[in-house]
Parts: structure tokens; sequence; C-alpha cells
């Protein structure tokens, strides 16, 4: 089939060729056609999460514009976390990666998830990237209470939403909803 053979290619050039760590979301329903294609080629699926979702947002637009086309529950949410003075911090340091796993650990442990996105995952993802892709990290503080953080994985001009990590307090304050706005 056509899906397997590109999955196969796919494979070959990114996996066999460069050693790197290949995910890819193919837009196709549960099937067998699918299933088979995927078996096929040799690849590992990942059971799909209930609630998981992807979007693709314009960010050429203004900021009044993106602003104004949120969800009004989802934008008030915002407003409140804007409000309440809650601090931001993003970049790439190792400071701010390091407290960012600690919250995540603390978040599988406590929910009990299970995730193929594993801290020891991302640590190691993060020292193998060169300096321009290396994972954006963007925690939230209340004072001096750490509410949480998200990490985001750079590809040229798009990036994707990696992991995300709030506490219970952070989510009473909408930390979830400022560090994505960020």
């Amino acid at each position: 089939s056509l899906l397997a053979a590109m999955l196969r290619e796919l494979q070959r050039y990114w996996v066999e060729q460069r050693g790197m760590y290949l995910r890819i979301a193919p837009p196709v329903l549960a099937n067998s056609t699918a299933d088979t294609a995927i078996i096929t080629a040799n690849c590992d699926q990942i059971a799909t999460v209930p609630g998981w979702a992807s979007a693709r947002v314009d960010l050429s637009l203004t900021v009044e514009s993106l602003r104004s086309h949120l969800n009004q529950k989802w934008r008030n949410c915002l407003n409140k976390a804007e409000r309440l003075g809650l601090e931001t911090h993003n970049g790439t340091t190792d400071e701010l990666l390091s407290n960012l796993i600690t919250s995540y650990v603390t978040l599988l442990q406590e929910k009990k998830f299970e995730t193929n996105i594993t801290p020891e995952f991302i640590g190691t993802l993060q020292s193998l990237l060169p300096l321009e892709h290396k994972l954006w990290v963007f925690t939230a503080t209340h004072g001096e209470q750490q509410l949480g953080g998200t990490l985001i994985a750079r590809y040229g001009d798009t990036c994707e939403y990696l992991v995300g990590s709030i506490s219970d307090a952070g989510r009473t304050l909408n930390a979830g909803q400022l560090l994505l706005w960020q």
C-alpha cells in the first residue's frame, strides 16, 4: 500500500540513515488497512489517548486577532491568570528543563499516567539537539510557588506542544492557559 511504502521510506531516511527518533501521526482513522500498513512498515503503533487533540494556529496573525478567536471561556481563564499576576519564564536552560521534568515526574506518578515521552527521553533528546532546535520550556510561578510548565518541540517554522505539567494550584489559577498563550 502507498501508506506502508511512505512509512517505510520515512523510517529508512530518518531512523536508519540519520539515527533519529521518529514520531508520526498520520491523519487516518483506525481501520484494518491503516493498521496493516503500520505493521507492514514495521512501525510501533501507540494507542490513542482519550482527550488528545491537535490543531494548527497561524501565528502570523496579530495578537488581537488571535485573542479574539479564542473560545470565550478559555479567554476568560487567560484573563484571570493575567490579572492574578502569574509570572512566566521561558527558554532552553538546564534549570528550566530540570524544573519542568521534576513537576512532570510528580504528575506522572500522582496521576499514574503512562507515556512514551518519558523524563529520560526528554533529557536525552534535549542533550542531543543543536541549540537552534532545543526544546523550549515555559514555566509559571505565583510568588515562590511553582505552578507547572509546558515543553515545546520546534521543527523549523512549526512547534508542537510536547509535555504539560500543571499542579492543582496551577489549574486553580489557570496557569495552563497562560503558558499556552505565552
